[in-house]
């Protein structure tokens, strides 16, 4: 990880940082969960989007059914 606070973040940032795997990264981003940047193919994240995130503690609630 970079040193600089407003370098963008690999999706293996982002999941170190949260603390989860690059596949619910990859999953909360495809739902339009957590904001991204685009660079050709490439998927990088603001950190302040991903600050925003954590501050809204904004992932989707899944209801237990039963």
């Amino acid at each position: 990880m970079s040193t600089d606070p407003d370098a963008l973040l690999t999706v293996r940032d982002v999941a170190e940082r949260l603390k989860v795997s690059t596949r619910t990264i990859q999953t909360m981003t495809k739902a339009g969960e957590l904001p991204t940047v685009r660079i050709r193919r490439a998927v990088r994240f603001r950190p302040a989007d991903v600050r925003a995130f954590v501050d809204r503690g904004d992932s989707k609630k899944r209801r237990r059914v039963g």
